[in-house]
């Protein structure tokens, strides 16, 4: 037949037993044991709960002195940054003021000056007008003393030459040119002034008369025309190898600039026929064409 165990008791079980089996004043000594040292435990965890908090108020109020210490000394450091800000806005102010006023006095004298430069202006384009008229006015006056003068170019200049020299010339062109030429009918010969140093300087002829200018210019016009052997030193009885002598009426200095302009844009732009004639400049582009008046650099722009 199988042996049946009675089952082990339990830890507490067997506890409480244990205790159940202690005498009563052995349970009373043992409480009161239990109870002091709860209330020693109670005691020192107090104490230990109110000394850190003593060290966490210390800390905190070390903490909060230090961050006031921090933002005092921070506040110290931004009030002397912002005192020396200040202090440079209002030297730049003091600047910007004194600048302004520079502007301010800069800009009415700017007015003022422009006003001057336009008043000045209007006076000089018065003034070139003015010029203009009192230049074609001098235009003027020298064309007509020029109305019954030639001009001749090519004559060597002789030693200790006198106004007969010069007469003698004018009467063998005469002769060339089947032209009679009396000392009567010349009114004054020289030879011209100019700044180069040359034996060929230009011979100024005056008449008394302009028919008598046109009729040598004319029988030149002639002569070249049926001639191939234009005049030249040697048909005037001049000593030494023939140079071509060149025949023209008087132009003022201003209309002898214009002509050798004129004489230039012939041959550049093939105008066959560049003349003058009473002191104005004329061109021709061929036989037959249109004759044009040059009275300007201007004329000769448009034509191009």
């Amino acid at each position: 037949m199988p042996l049946r165990h009675s089952p082990r008791a339990s830890p507490s079980r067997q506890t409480a037993s244990a205790h159940e089996s202690l005498p009563k004043a052995t349970i009373s000594r043992s409480a009161s044991i239990t109870s002091v040292a709860t209330s020693d435990n109670d005691s020192s965890t107090m104490e230990g709960a109110v000394r850190k908090r003593k060290r966490s108020d210390e800390g905190i109020r070390e903490l909060r002195e230090e961050i006031t210490q921090m933002f005092t000394s921070w506040k110290t450091e931004q009030d002397k940054k912002m005192a020396v800000i200040l202090n440079t806005v209002n030297d730049i102010k003091a600047q910007n003021k004194d600048i302004q006023t520079s502007i301010e006095l800069m800009s009415k004298n700017y007015d003022e000056i422009l006003q001057r430069i336009n008043k000045l202006e209007i006076e000089r384009d018065n003034s070139l007008k003015y010029i203009k008229i009192l230049e074609n006015k001098i235009e003027i006056i020298e064309r007509g003393q020029n109305c019954s003068r030639i001009e001749l170019r090519g004559i060597p200049r002789k030693d200790a030459e006198t106004k007969s020299d010069l007469i003698m010339h004018l009467q063998h062109l005469g002769e060339v040119l089947e032209v009679s030429v009396q000392s009567n009918e010349i009114r004054d010969v020289y030879r011209l002034n100019t700044k180069s140093e040359t034996l060929y300087k230009p011979i100024i002829v005056e008449f008394h008369s302009v028919m008598k200018k046109e009729d040598i210019l004319k029988s030149l016009k002639t002569f070249n025309r049926e001639n191939k052997e234009k005049i030249n030193t040697t048909k005037l009885q001049i000593d030494g190898p023939p140079a071509p002598v060149f025949i023209s009426e008087c132009l003022t200095p201003q209309t002898r600039k214009l002509f050798a302009s004129a004489r230039k844009f012939a041959k550049d732009n093939c105008y066959r026929y560049c003349w003058t004639s009473f002191g104005r400049i004329y061109l021709r582009k061929s036989e037959g064409d249109k004759l044009i008046r040059v009275d300007s650099d201007h004329d000769l722009d448009k034509l191009k």
